[in-house]
This record gives structure tokens, sequence and C-alpha cells, in this order.
């Protein structure tokens, strides 16, 4: 269900695009001699991996059953689509009020952990077929260098991985290839498969109250992010001279989303980075057309179980590495003072990717266990045991839970309290107070079984922690105020009437204040105190130049 559904996504997606870009070479045809290039489009890698490692594989985990992970997944990506059609409207409005360190941040968290982390893992789990093809990719994509007759980098990659298996496998050293199965007798069905309507598994999982907890936690950043990634991918081809319009481009990528969750795919689409790249090797439109119509034909006649039984997985997933690692460099391309608050919010996607590793060792020491006769701890007493020993798996579970989100507001609130905006600082945590309140973030509750979500209103979970983390974000808001009021002196009343209205013009106000103090401490001529008359000068001459630029 799975392959023909997203083969089927991606040829509707590459030729709708594709067709797009024609369009647009026809109304440009007597404004300027160049051709288009299409916008780069498909089932995005972050997305993929957010749905596979935190809806299919979480909810696999906690039910054990296949099919409700995979109606899950698929009934997000659903709602995400759904979502993004409203959303179009507002895409200025999540571009002025997010930083931009705050959602490249977020994305740069899943690649550097699930993403990147992964695969090096597994690279460096097998050196002889892993480490030479992942050089490939880093100096090939690293440095720009093309291979000899142009041979793409992944296909060299992935040639010179089989080449090195089939050589260990020459020698009897197969045992050196972890997953290898190569030697496995595997049945493989060259069977048309076809995709199929999966409206009964959908709406199935949409009145499944297990499907939920996952729009708030996983679907509503996600789609925060994929926004934000598909506007600036659109503004990125724009620079380059091919004008899409970035809400068509975003309706596009909303329907489809929303066709392939109909067809059985359980992965969100999104727009690629690399629309300047392929314009720079004189891609136009057609690439968009041979990529839908080539991955189709692999989705339709099952051709991926072809490819695994020739060359080892572990040959190609340098690229997904070094996806991972594009995309974290990508995130810290902000102003200077800005790159602290990135690095902030990659926290709560490492504590996440820890916990995942933390959960699946005593997953597996269990099952060990279980199997050997030997007494089983309940998840609950091991947490317990860890705790008292030092490891802070609480607080690993607290961070985890809703980290995208946390990762937002952690990143927001420190570039406004780097800019000395206090005042949209306090109000970034007052979104985190009302979230942990209800339990969008580190609200958990420890059982035999595991760590799971706790929702309310308010929220109730181990130790009551959602509350504590509710009542320490207000007070931290208020005492973002504090520090706002001390900048601006200006009175409490003063301060929640120019928050409401003109949030923006006050955090100017202080940063003029602030600058205007500090220049008038000193006298430049004399280097004596300045009188209090000149500060006053100074002060009204900083407002009137505020008045002055929102005039």
């Amino acid at each position: 269900r799975v392959l023909p559904g997203a083969a089927a996504t991606i040829l509707v997606s590459n030729i709708g695009f594709g067709i797009y870009g024609d369009m647009l070479g026809r109304s440009m045809a007597g404004e300027s001699n160049v051709t288009p290039t299409a916008i780069p489009h498909g089932i995005n890698t972050v997305l993929f991996f957010a749905f596979t490692m935190l809806i299919m594989v979480p909810e696999y985990q906690k039910s054990g059953d296949p099919q409700v992970a995979y109606r899950t997944g698929l009934a997000c990506s659903f709602i995400l689509g759904l979502l993004e059609l409203p959303c179009v409207l507002f895409v200025g409005i999540f571009q002025k009020y997010i930083p931009r360190a705050a959602m490249m941040s977020a994305l740069a968290g899943v690649s550097l952990t699930f993403i990147s982390m992964t695969f090096i893992v597994q690279i460096y789990s097998s050196p002889l077929v892993g480490i030479l093809p992942m050089f490939i990719i880093l100096v090939s994509y690293g440095s720009n260098i093309r291979l000899p007759f142009k041979i793409p980098a992944t296909l060299a990659a992935l040639g010179l991985g089989g080449v090195i298996a089939y050589c260990l496998h020459g020698v009897d050293l197969e045992n050196l290839i972890p997953g290898d199965t190569s030697d496995d007798v595997v049945s493989i069905n060259s069977t048309l498969f076809l995709p199929r309507f999966a409206l009964s598994e959908l709406f199935t999982a949409l009145f499944d109250s297990r499907t939920w907890p996952y729009v708030t936690s996983v679907v509503l950043p996600m789609l925060l992010i994929n926004l934000v990634n598909n506007v600036s991918c659109v503004e990125s081809a724009i620079a380059v001279g091919d004008e899409y319009s970035a809400k068509t481009v975003l309706t596009a990528d909303a329907l489809v989303t929303i066709f392939g969750a109909l067809m059985g795919n359980p992965f969100p689409t999104a727009v690629y980075i690399g629309h300047p790249a392929f314009k720079a090797m004189g891609a136009t439109t057609g690439y968009s057309y041979i990529n839908g119509v080539v991955i189709f034909i692999i989705g339709m006649f099952n051709g991926a179980q072809w490819i695994n039984q020739i060359v080892p997985q572990i040959a190609g997933v340098g690229l997904l590495m070094w996806i991972g690692i594009a995309v974290t460099a990508n995130a810290f391309e902000v102003e200077k003072s800005h790159m602290s608050a990135v690095a902030f919010g990659l926290l709560p996607a490492l504590a996440s990717w820890c916990l995942q590793h933390v959960e699946a060792v005593i997953s597996a020491c269990s099952s060990f266990l279980d199997t050997s006769g030997m007494v089983k701890l309940p998840f609950d007493q091991i947490v317990e045991i860890l705790e008292k020993n030092g490891i802070r798996i609480y607080g690993l579970i607290s961070l985890s839970n809703g980290y995208l989100l946390s990762s937002i507001f952690l990143a927001s609130t420190l570039v406004h309290i780097i800019e000395r905006e206090f005042s949209s600082a306090a109000l970034w945590m007052f979104l985190a107070s009302f979230l942990s309140f209800i339990g969008a973030v580190h609200s958990f509750e420890v059982t035999h079984g595991g760590a799971i979500t706790s929702y309310g209103f308010p929220a109730h979970g181990k130790d009551e922690y959602p509350l504590q983390y509710a009542v320490t974000y207000f007070l931290s808001g208020i005492l973002m105020l504090m520090f706002q009021l001390r900048e601006s002196d200006a009175t409490w009343f003063e301060l929640l009437r120019m928050m409401r209205s003109e949030a923006p013009k006050f955090d100017q106000i202080g940063q003029i204040r602030m600058k205007a103090q500090a220049s008038s401490f000193d006298d430049e001529d004399t280097g004596s105190p300045k009188s209090e008359t000149s500060r006053l000068i100074d002060d009204s001459a900083s407002l009137s130049y505020l008045a002055t630029e929102n005039a």
C-alpha cells in the first residue's frame, strides 16, 4: 500500500509542477529568454523521518499493530494537508512573528539527530561497506567536484558499495555487513502494484483517539516548518529569475499531500531545497517529468526490492547523512548573534533522540530477561533506578514530549532576549505556559510499559510536571516584562496597553532608549558625565527618530 501510494503521489506532484513551470515559461515568453526550472517537489526527507520516527514507530511500539501505525500516519498526513490550505492565507504572519532562527533550529534538530546521527551510526557499524561511499558523497557535494564522465555521486556511491559487498561475499566475509540479506532467499514479486484508495483506513484513523495526540505534538510543528520551508524555497527560485507564486505553490503542495493520503501514502509532500542548483546545472521542466515517471515505474513494479538485492542499503545512507548535515548547516545561516538561539533550539531534539535509544535499550533488555526466565522489571521501576543513579530520565522525557514546539518557543524566546525585545520574549513564555498547561509539551505518565503523553485542561502527569512547567514559564514571562519595564521606564499599565496594541513599536522604543542611555553616560568632548538636560535631549531625539520612522 505505501510504495504504490507514494509513487502515485510523486507522479502527480512532479507532472503538476512541470506543467506549472511550462505555464510560467509561456507567460514569461515576451519578457525573458530564460526557460524556467520546475520547482523540485516530492516527499521531503525531514517530513518522511518525522512521520516515521515520531508517529508510526511510537504508535507501533505502543499498539504492536503495524496497521494501526500505518493508519495513524495516513490520518496525520491528511490532517496536515487540510490544515495547510487555510494557512496559505497567513504565511506572511508566520514569517513575521516566528524568528527564522527558531524555525530553522527545529528543522535542524530533526535533521541532525534522526537523520544524520541515525545514519552515521549505521555507516560506522559497517566501515568496509559504508565509509568509502560516504566520502564519495562528501567530496562530490561538499566541494562541488564533478565525478568523471559526469557520473552522479549517489550512483557512484551505490556502485562502489555494491562492488565492495560483492568482494566481501567472494571471500566469505559477508558477516561484516550488518543486516545483509543478499544470501537470503527472497521472493520478489514483479506483479504490477497499483495504488488503491485508502478511504476506509483514513476514516478509521480519524475517529481513533490514538491519532489526535500526534496532531499537537508532531503535525502542527511540522506544518509550521513545512510552510516556512516551502516559502523559503519559492523565494530562492524567485531570486534566480523564476517568478513562481508562493500561494499557488503552497496550495498545490497541500492538495498533493491530501491526494497522497487518499491513495495510501502516509507521508506529506514539500518543496525541495535546491532549485537554484538545478537551474545552475541547466535543468528546465523536463527533469520533473522524467523523475515522476521513473519513480512511478519503480513503485508500481516493486523495484526497490530488486535494488536492495543488488546494492547494500548501507552504501546509500551517506547521502541521507549529508542531507541532515546540510540542513543543519543551513540553519546557522542567520544573524551571528542568533546562532546561539539556533543551538539552543537543537537541544529538545537531542533529548528526544537520546530517549528513543534509552527506551530501545530498556525494551531489548526486558525482552531478553523475559525469554530467559529471569525477573523482568517494569519500565517505571527501571526509570526510578536510573534517576537514583543520576541519569535524569525525567528531564529527557519532559524535553522530548512535544520537542518540536519546545524548540520553536525556546529558540524564539532567546532571539528576542538577544535583541532585548523582552515583551515579545514574554509572549513566547506565556504561550509555552499555555502549551504546558494543556499537555502539548512536557506532559507524560510513566507506566509499566513505558512513558505516555498526558493531555487535559489542565493536564495531569508525573509529579504534576505539566503544571510545574506552566507555572515556571508564566513566571518567566513576568520576569521578561520586568526586564522590559527596566529598559523602557514605562508603567505596568502602559506596558500592558502597548503589548496588546503595538508590541513591536514598544520593543523598538526600549531598544532606542537603551542605546541613547548607553551613549549618554560620557560627553564625547570632555569625557565627563553628561548633564540631566543632555540626557533628556538624547531621549527626546530618540523618540522623535522613532516617530519619524513609524510615519
